[in-house]
């Protein structure tokens, strides 16, 4: 039994190794690292002593003014890494399920650009909409948030009502 346990062992320890993605195979780190690196999420750290991913948008709000309840409008939000280290996105959320962001999966490299494309659907919403994306990536602080706002107006009822 204990052979059999030792060897067990053996196993998982070898697979947990194998499974190690922190580097590639060229020595550079892996962007599960880059994600996971404490100077990133540490907000007590000065960005300026390490090399960390900066993400600078154009903007960070939108505004689509005054739409029709069930219309679809969607926003693009460029931004640049202006930092030292390949940006990583993890994840891009929104506030609520009618908000869709698309965010590039791709390591943006530092001076390069990129754009998260937001849709947002007013089927049954009305009056003023105001709906945050949560940017997730190896910046620091880790989370960034950009505004899609506006106004849904109710639909109109139709001039024929069933008796």
């Amino acid at each position: 039994m204990r052979k059999l346990s030792a060897i067990l062992f053996s196993a998982l320890a070898l697979f947990f190794y194998a499974c190690d993605d922190t580097q590639n195979t060229d020595g550079s780190i892996s962007a599960n690292r880059l994600i996971a690196v404490p100077e990133t999420a540490d907000e007590n750290v000065d960005p300026s002593e390490v090399e960390v991913a900066v993400i600078s948008f154009n903007e960070k709000e939108f505004n689509f003014g005054e739409i029709e309840s069930g219309e679809v409008v969607e926003h693009v939000f460029a931004f640049t890494n202006t930092g030292e280290a390949p940006l990583i996105i993890s994840n891009a959320k929104a506030s609520c399920g009618c908000t869709v962001p698309d965010w590039p999966k791709d390591p943006i490299e530092p001076g390069d650009e990129g754009k998260i494309k937001v849709r947002f659907d007013s089927k049954g919403k009305s009056g003023v909409q105001n709906k945050v994306v949560t940017v997730t990536a190896n910046t620091q602080p880790s989370q960034t948030e950009v505004l899609i706002k506006g106004m849904v107006k109710s639909p109109k009822p139709s001039a024929e009502q069933p008796s």
